[in-house]
């Protein structure tokens, strides 16, 4: 998770607080959704977690709930 960019970080909390939906998320941080999707692939890429599918995002979700925590 420490090769995750603070960028992906935001967009991964937005994504969270936007309950998983790509179409509020790119709305709420001004991308287009396609950004967006990018976005969530290098995450997918870099951890080997889908934040697009549930079981995989609540795991993401833990691990970002943790990282806030240390901080």
């Amino acid at each position: 998770l420490r090769k995750i960019k603070p960028v992906l970080w935001e967009t991964l909390q937005a994504f969270f607080e936007n309950n998983l939906s790509i179409t509020k998320t790119a709305k709420n941080i001004y991308i287009h959704r396609n950004t967006l999707i990018y976005r969530l692939g290098k995450i997918h890429k870099l951890t080997g977690l889908n934040p697009q599918k549930f079981d995989q995002a609540l795991l993401l979700y833990i691990a970002f709930k943790i990282k806030q925590f240390q901080e």
